[in-house]
């Protein structure tokens, strides 16, 4: 994968991301547990796994090599899919469970009622946000919502509106005057939405990190464009278009207009955007 991420910042703790990725390929070997609860379920559409994220697990499982960045954000909770559809939004702002569930706990905590269920990906971790990072996934989904809500699923919707509740609720200093039903959804976001850091002063949140790849590199160097600054669901998504325009245009990077001037435009934006996030 031509893209990469340094998850840590200096103050960190390490981790053994070789027992992580062993995890990882367990859980695509041994059966996407939150896929087969969310269709025993029957769980609405919107909080599926799609085939493209298991097409992606499925070629994860039968490599050799350590599970990559971009596969694990390809496969990320589907009630997450659309509210973080950046790689490097994701990294900074969530943090993924290092355990792999079993299909007991995995069931009693997915549940039909967004203000009650956990989030988990196609690999059977639970993924949380980052609670140093609710002011940054605040003002993203209050963005969202005021600028994209005709294009927005109503689970995105609804994660977008819950997100903003919860911080609400952080912030509020008079929470005992509260309803009991916002009392519960604290706590439940306390336990089970929410990462704390294990030192409560460091707030740093992680920064991703790109590999460097330069514009002679040809293929490689659109593929990093589209990976680093586009929004998309899955890699499959991403890449599997006819065209190098139909791509860059579903991942927003440039709009729908035709001709020269609004091209040169779009390269130009394009230039921009690629020297700010290198």
């Amino acid at each position: 994968m031509n893209v990469q991420f340094l998850k840590k910042n200096d103050n960190e703790e390490e981790s053994n991301e070789n027992e992580y990725d062993d995890g990882l390929r367990d859980s695509a070997y041994n059966g996407i547990i939150s896929d087969i609860i969310r269709k025993e379920m029957e769980i609405c559409n919107d909080r599926q796994m799609r085939q493209p994220e298991l097409l992606m697990l499925q070629s994860s499982a039968k490599s050799t090599i350590s599970i990559d960045k971009i596969t694990k954000f390809s496969v990320r909770p589907p009630e997450l899919r659309y509210v973080f559809d950046k790689v490097g939004l994701y990294f900074r702002w969530c943090h993924i469970d290092k355990n792999v569930e079993v299909y007991e706990k995995m069931e009693d905590k997915i549940k039909h009622n967004l203000l009650k269920s956990a989030w988990y990906d196609a690999l059977n971790h639970q993924v949380r946000v980052q609670v140093a990072a609710l002011q940054e996934i605040v003002s993203h989904c209050e963005y969202r919502l005021e600028n994209e809500s005709n294009e927005m699923n109503e689970t995105t919707k609804s994660v977008c509106e819950l997100l903003i509740k919860v911080n609400e609720l952080i912030e509020n200093d008079d929470i005992e005057n509260e309803s009991e039903c916002d009392k519960e959804l604290l706590e439940f976001a306390k336990q089970e939405l929410l990462h704390y850091p294990s030192n409560k002063d460091d707030t740093a949140l992680p920064i991703p990190v790109y590999s460097y790849i330069k514009p002679k590199m040809g293929h490689q160097f659109i593929l990093h464009i589209l990976l680093s600054l586009g929004r998309f669901e899955t890699e499959f998504d991403l890449t599997m278009h006819p065209t190098l325009k139909a791509s860059l245009r579903y991942a927003k990077l440039i709009g729908e207009e035709e001709d020269e001037e609004s091209l040169k435009q779009y390269s130009r934006d394009l230039k921009k955007c690629l020297l700010n996030n290198s």
